[in-house]
């Protein structure tokens, strides 16, 4: 029998394990997806033919064991990130890992940890006063600890648990500020001096951004153009960065022949470390290292079982990470030029395009084809003027990359002439700043749920890719049915034919509750949420104009007033002096077919023959809603979903 697919035994080994992870992740954080398990079986299926025992055997020794595998290990991270001290009052000792600037105030993600004397593992994200410390600073300050729940019903739950902060925190009184002892850090934040002593401020954080990875200096306008725009990776240590170094290396250290890979790789693994040992940098380090060696040895790397490689060995080391957007996009970019790079620089060729030029588009649209449906479903958007700009930026990241590199090493080495030796990056990230301001941000896709859509989209590309040999009609005929359940995927998950959708968001004080039917769409805000978080929620689950926007606290009113909204709503009647805005007061109001009752802890809302009693302070084990059918009683609980007629 003609084989649909190459067996090879890593790349299986990772989706094995891929699927251990997210299995039990998946029960443990309930969301559970049959149709995840559904697709992993399909593919598992199609690995089988020629059916020859070594294959078989292979095969079902592989899967139970990685798999099995997977689950263990996410079972012992949650437990471990479960562990740590109670939440209270302490007196914290640690070191900045790193710091993101805010107006009047700094966030500050903390390592070695120590709360009261007493050690404690994980890390704490911390509140700090304005411009008080840098990366590597040891610092000591008492303040409140919140310990983290990683089931807690929140949008960033998740994130925190990929990066192992387990505690928050606010400085009520900062102690004192000191160096601490990990040179590299002291390293890193030296270099933060040096670049914001002798640039400008936006070139500065760009700068730093682009050596470093982390993009907390930026301001927050500039950081929502470089994100909306789709060039946030350039400023996010990955692969192109750790190459374009690796490759510099190679070509400074090729008199030594085969063995120049050693310290190109010695140098890239310095500058991993450098960087904090974040997954895209890890792993682009392991993948040159084992391509360095397979050209060393005189072989031909295979770049799926390279990348298989690397993300076993990243996933057995940090198990997490399966849940870091940064992971996902790093993976999954790579996984799209292994895919289809080669197919759609050959189709560009054919069109007569230089071999330069044809390359070029083909890796970018490689890597945002099996990018997107990750940059959909963590920061809900996904740009299209962001892949024609790629096309522009990226071919321009080695000179950005290498000339800010040289210039920033030499500054440190010789500080009377920094202002000179940063003069030309300045220049470069000046213009760059000009360019984006040129750019057309309102060609971004968002405001709507991928949902399963991302799982379908996902597995059809890679179906659809010249690594599973299929004749054309039934490439076209996979092609058509995939298409059809995206679309049914997508139209599922957006629109509401029957019933009223409950869609809920929670973080910390705040909330907010999009109540949908055919025709309405109401949100319910309530705590201390900001426009901001508003915003990000909407992006991810609708795009359109609100029927209302209600307040349930005075305190959430003028976020209400400045969302996109025909109407503002308030149960008492204030003078808010928001002239332009339409405000209306009531204890009770309906849209529709829906009635809505203000309450002492929250409000009521009639809906399909049921009442839903909402309170966010209240809830009970899983639920964040009440469902009765009248007033006879508690009749269900329910978290997100769709109430209909009971």
């Amino acid at each position: 029998m003609k084989k649909i697919l190459n067996f090879r035994p890593l790349l299986f080994c990772a989706l094995s394990l891929i699927f251990g992870l997210e299995l039990w992740g998946s029960i443990r954080f309930g969301e559970f997806s049959p149709l995840f398990v559904l697709l992993f079986g399909v593919l598992l299926l199609l690995a089988l033919p020629p059916f020859d025992k070594k294959r078989l055997l292979s095969l079902l020794l592989i899967l139970p064991l990685c798999a099995g595998l997977g689950m263990g290990l996410m079972q012992l991270s949650l437990s471990r990130y479960e562990k740590g001290m109670p939440s209270g009052e302490y007196t914290v000792t640690a070191t900045v890992l790193s710091v993101s600037e805010r107006q009047g105030y700094s966030i500050a993600v903390l390592k070695d940890l120590s709360l009261d004397g007493e050690e404690a593992a994980g890390k704490c994200r911390a509140i700090l006063p304005a411009d008080c410390a840098v990366a590597g600073d040891l610092l000591v300050f008492e303040g409140e600890i919140e310990k983290g729940d990683p089931f807690e019903k929140s949008a960033y739950t998740k994130n925190d648990f990929a990066a192992d902060i387990r505690y928050t925190a606010t400085a009520d009184e900062l102690i004192t500020t000191a160096k601490g002892g990990d040179l590299l850090l002291r390293l890193n934040g030296r270099l933060y001096e040096t670049l914001h002593a002798h640039m400008g401020r936006d070139e500065a954080a760009l700068s730093y951004a682009l050596l470093t990875g982390s993009s907390g200096a930026i301001e927050e306008e500039l950081k929502e153009t470089v994100r909306r725009d789709g060039i946030a990776h350039i400023f996010a240590v990955s692969g192109l960065h750790i190459g374009v170094l690796f490759g510099a290396a190679m070509l400074i250290s090729r008199r030594l022949g085969r063995f120049a890979f050693l310290p190109s790789l010695a140098l890239a693994f310095l500058y991993c470390a450098f960087c904090g040992f974040t997954v895209s940098s890890l792993r682009a380090v392991l993948m040159c290292g084992v391509f360095g060696a397979a050209k060393a040895i005189g072989r031909k790397a295979d770049g799926l079982e390279t990348l298989a490689l690397a993300a076993v060995l990243v996933l057995l080391l940090f198990p997490a990470q399966w849940y870091a957007a940064g992971f996902r996009l790093s993976f999954g970019a790579c996984l799209g030029l292994s895919l289809f790079a080669g197919s759609f620089t050959r189709a560009f060729e054919r069109l007569h395009l230089p071999r330069a030029a044809a390359g070029t588009l083909a890796g970018t649209l490689a890597a945002q084809i099996a990018a997107a449906p990750v940059l959909l479903s963590s920061f809900g958007y996904l740009s299209v003027w962001g892949i024609l700009l790629n096309l522009v930026l990226v071919p321009l990241v080695p000179v950005f990359f290498l000339c800010t590199l040289v210039s920033a090493a030499l500054s440190l080495l010789l500080p009377f002439a920094a202002g000179v030796l940063l003069a030309l990056p300045e220049g470069l990230f000046a213009l760059l700043i000009l360019l984006l301001s040129f750019s057309a941000r309102s060609l971004v896709l968002t405001g709507f749920v991928l949902g399963a859509g991302g799982v379908l989209f996902a597995f059809f590309c890679a179906f659809l890719s010249p690594r599973f040999r299929m004749r054309r009609l039934v490439r076209a005929g996979v092609a058509f049915v995939g298409c059809a359940l995206f679309a049914l995927a997508l139209i599922g998950g957006n629109f509401v034919f029957a019933g009223c959708r409950l869609t809920v968001y929670e973080e910390g004080e705040s909330a907010a509750l999009l109540v949908e039917t055919r025709t309405e769409h109401i949100l319910l805000l309530d705590g201390d949420i900001s426009l901001e978080e508003c915003e990000d929620f909407l992006s991810r689950t609708f795009g359109g104009r609100l029927t209302a926007a209600v307040a349930l606290e005075e305190g959430s009113l003028n976020t209400a007033a400045f969302l996109n909204a025909e109407e503002v709503r308030l149960e008492t009647p204030l003078e808010s002096g928001l002239r332009e805005t339409n405000i209306a007061f009531g204890e009770h109001f309906c849209y529709g077919e829906l009635t809505f009752y203000y309450t002492q802890g929250g409000i009521l809302l009639l809906a399909e023959g049921a009442a839903v009693e909402i309170n966010f302070d209240e809830a009970e084990g899983a639920a964040d809603f009440f469902v009765g059918k009248g007033s006879g009683g508690l009749k269900f609980l329910i978290e997100d979903g769709i109430i209909k007629a009971l």
